[in-house]
């Protein structure tokens, strides 16, 4: 049986990974994110929830009842980076210098997931037809 030799450095070297991965990871960490954003549930009722489920809820209201047929701007996806770790933050430069399209999939890919698990009928009827605008904040 031949044995697998692995260089010294292994665990600290860097390994690229597929833009899969990266968004996969980028869906995990939104969800399990740790900022909060306060939302007015009736007159007397605040509470708090993930920051990523607010900006999700608020894309899908401005793009189901926005009119868009004038030119008017389409929402836009802000996803704010300062919750990712290090590691993420660094995959996603990476993507960057790749290309627009390259991060614009991975982004997009876990949008789109997020959007698809809280809001599935929405994202069939009004978003998966159109091009997701998002940017870092």
């Amino acid at each position: 049986m031949a044995s697998i030799e692995l260089p010294v450095d292994y665990k600290s070297s860097h390994v690229e990974k597929t833009s899969a991965a990266i968004s996969d990871q980028l869906f995990r960490q939104m969800c399990r994110s740790k900022k909060k954003a306060t939302i007015f549930a009736d007159t007397n009722k605040v509470r708090e929830i993930n920051f990523f489920y607010a900006e999700a809820a608020t894309y899908v209201r401005r793009l189901t009842f926005g009119k868009f047929d004038n030119g008017a701007a389409r929402p836009i996806f802000h996803l704010d980076c300062s919750g990712l770790s290090e590691q993420l933050k660094a995959d996603l430069i990476e993507r960057v210098k790749t290309g627009k399209e390259a991060i614009h999939r991975v982004v997009e890919d876990s949008v789109y997931r997020l959007l698809r698990a809280h809001f599935e009928l929405m994202f069939y009827e009004h978003i998966e037809p159109k091009r997701l605008n998002w940017r870092f904040v």
